[in-house]
Formats: structure tokens, C-alpha cells, sequence
């Protein structure tokens, strides 16, 4: 055997180890996923960090400004993408900061194409239904594939404000089982 052959034994073998370990940590995050009821997402999100999805503008200020407070009123940190800066993807953005929160705090009230999307992103990167809260004020004309979910309606933003208040703690609390 030459030394090309013996190199390429070796680097073989290694390849195969930790293509057996990787195997092996697999199999034991699954067993831990299925035995707590729990998906992968569980072992990718930042503690404490909220995506806030809803319509950027003048209107929605005041509604932002109540959920950024009761947030941080309960030890969260909220993230909006367009308080981030530089000049990446705003697209990407979105879909990272989803990854990484653990929980979603969506505003459905304009019917945003974008909020929309983000729901369903949430939905489709193994959120749990427990770790999203959708809002909308009342008198929203949900879409059609979101009007059987629960959703807190509010009046304005001190109804709303109250409305965290009481029910925000809970859905940490839930969100965390």
C-alpha cells in the first residue's frame, strides 16, 4: 500500500466517523423531539426574542409602540426588520428573524400581502402554534385560511394595551411548554 493509498484510508475513515456521530446526535435530538412533543425548532431559537410582523406606516406607530412596551414589559425583546440597518436582503431579514424568535407577534388588521407571508413563513419553519399570537383590530376581514385561528381583536391602542397586559404573561407562559 502507498502512502496516496494509506492517506486516502484515513481521511475515509474520518469522513465516516463523523458522518456516524452526526448520526448518532441526530438520532438523539429526535428521540428527545419526540418524547417532549417538540420540533427541531426548539433547539434554533434566541430566548426572549419576538418578530413583530405589520404594515409599516404613520397608522401603525401607535399599535407598534404598545406591543414593543408590553414586550419589554415582560422581559422580551421585540424586532421589527425595518429597525434594522445596512443593506441586506429586507426578504432574508424577515425569514432569519423568524427563525430566531421565539415567539411571532403578527398584526393582521391592513391584510398585508407581506404580513400574510410572514404568517405563513412562521407556520412553514416548524413554529409552534402556540409560539405565534396573531392580532387585528376589530371589524378585519381575516382571510379566508386565517379565520379559524384564535386571534386577539382590539378596539385602539389602549385596548390593545390593556388586552397585552393581561394576556401577554399567559402566552408566554404557554408558548414555554
Amino acid at each position: 500500500v502507498c502512502s496516496s493509498d494509506l492517506s486516502f484510508i484515513i481521511l475515509f475513515k474520518k469522513i465516516i466517523l463523523k458522518v456516524l456521530l452526526f448520526q448518532i446526535e441526530y438520532y438523539f435530538i429526535s428521540i428527545r423531539i419526540k418524547r417532549r412533543k417538540m420540533s427541531l425548532k426548539d433547539f434554533a431559537y434566541e430566548q426572549n426574542k419576538v418578530f413583530v410582523g405589520m404594515q409599516f406606516d404613520t397608522t401603525t406607530d401607535e399599535i407598534y409602540e404598545v406591543i414593543k412596551k408590553a414586550c419589554i414589559d415582560n422581559g422580551l425583546e421585540p424586532n421589527r426588520v425595518d429597525e434594522l440597518v445596512g443593506a441586506s436582503s429586507i426578504i432574508n431579514d424577515i425569514e432569519r428573524l423568524i427563525e430566531e424568535a421565539e415567539f411571532i407577534i403578527l398584526d393582521l388588521t391592513y391584510s398585508n400581502a407581506n404580513v400574510y407571508y410572514e404568517l405563513g413563513y412562521a407556520f412553514g419553519s416548524e413554529n409552534r402554534e402556540s409560539d405565534i399570537l396573531l392580532l387585528a383590530k376589530d371589524g378585519t376581514d381575516l382571510k379566508f385560511d386565517v379565520r379559524h385561528r384564535r386571534v386577539l381583536f382590539y378596539k385602539d391602542a389602549y385596548d390593545l394595551q390593556k388586552k397585552l397586559n393581561e394576556k401577554l404573561p399567559k402566552f408566554i407562559e404557554e408558548g414555554r411548554k
